[in-house]
């Protein structure tokens, strides 16, 4: 399916680029498997780069454009101590934040980190981020976007742009954010997608981190370094960027309920138990569940919450971390049993 789309892509793209910038179809094996699960996804994905950077963990981090000194160094670090841990770094490539994100995965020798654009791929905004972009791409990143290679940025496909962002990851940390920020969008967008939402505080006279104390009222958990993160998703040890390794040892986490609005996180977080002897990775009680009713022949996630007591929201969790551990795949009629 590739090769045949690769064939048509050179006639849709500009000659001297169409051999370098690739295209991921809903239907690709490739295609990320988070976004798969969002409510709306992208049916296509151009991009730059690796496609891998995305088959293990992934965390967004995200901010203010006009950000303090202290702002980009907080966010470097968490990039940085994030890419120590094995983990790769989504954000958006804008000014401020992003930015300071991907420059502190990069800084670290094996560190990955992933833009997603608002923008086709031929116009990286802001410009003076391009360099940045090439780079990203240089050490085994990717640049992605939904829009053609030569679509223009226009200000309604950053909010589209978000949902990407926070759609891709496991959890999001925002760093900076006034009230008025994008970056409480995609904050928001990661709640309604089941993902964690971290936030970093800030002074109480800083305008730029009342956007971040919003959050925190509102349930975004407190986090002031990667070690908390780390704790809160359940990630002890790190991993590499070798996905079948990865899905045939390690344990995963399934992002929190959805909703953490108020919950002590701690609560939110099922037990982790093993299957049977023969499935190496451990799974939640919810994924078990969805397993055993799962077979070779395909289930839509109606059926499957038919066959199952849990909540749907639950149950679609739990189809990200069969997929992500390879037990199950998703195919035109549902979801498939293949392990």
């Amino acid at each position: 399916m590739q090769q045949k789309r690769r064939q048509k892509l050179v006639g849709f793209l500009p000659e001297h680029v169409a051999e370098k910038t690739q295209v991921l179809s809903i239907l690709d094996d490739e295609f990320p498997a988070l976004l798969r699960m969002i409510p709306d996804p992208p049916l296509v994905l151009f991009y730059l780069g690796d496609p891998q950077a995305l088959a293990n963990r992934a965390i967004a981090i995200v901010g203010a454009r006009k950000c303090t000194t202290v702002g980009k160094v907080v966010a470097e670090r968490f990039a940085a101590d994030l890419a120590h841990s094995g983990v790769c770094t989504i954000s958006g490539l804008a000014h401020g934040i992003d930015a300071a994100a991907h420059k502190g995965a990069l800084a670290v020798g094996a560190g990955r980190t992933v833009a997603f654009l608002g923008a086709g791929l031929s116009n990286i905004y802001p410009r003076q981020n391009k360099y940045l972009g090439e780079k990203i791409v240089a050490q085994g990143g990717m640049l992605i976007s939904e829009y053609p290679y030569q679509t223009q940025p226009r200000p309604y496909h950053f909010p589209e742009r978000n949902r990407l962002i926070s759609g891709a990851a496991w959890a999001t940390i925002m760093v900076e954010a006034s009230e008025q920020s994008g970056s409480l969008i995609t904050a928001r967008m990661a709640l309604e997608q089941g993902r964690e939402v971290f936030a970093v505080p800030g002074s109480p006279l800083s305008e730029v981190s009342k956007g971040c104390h919003r959050m925190i009222r509102q349930g975004a958990v407190l986090v002031t370094d990667v070690a908390q993160v780390m704790e809160e998703m359940d990630w002890t040890h790190k991993v590499d960027y070798h996905p079948k390794q990865e899905t045939t040892n390690l344990s995963y986490k399934v992002p929190n309920k959805g909703l953490n609005k108020g919950s002590n996180s701690e609560l939110n977080k099922e037990p982790v138990t093993k299957l049977d002897d023969e499935v190496g990775p451990k799974l939640s009680p919810v994924s078990q569940r969805v397993l055993r009713i799962l077979s070779p022949y395909a289930m839509s996630l109606d059926e499957i919450s038919l066959a199952c007591s849990d909540d749907i929201q639950n149950i679609s969790q739990s189809l990200v971390e069969l997929q992500l551990a390879g037990f199950v795949q998703q195919r035109l009629g549902g979801y498939i049993r293949v392990s």
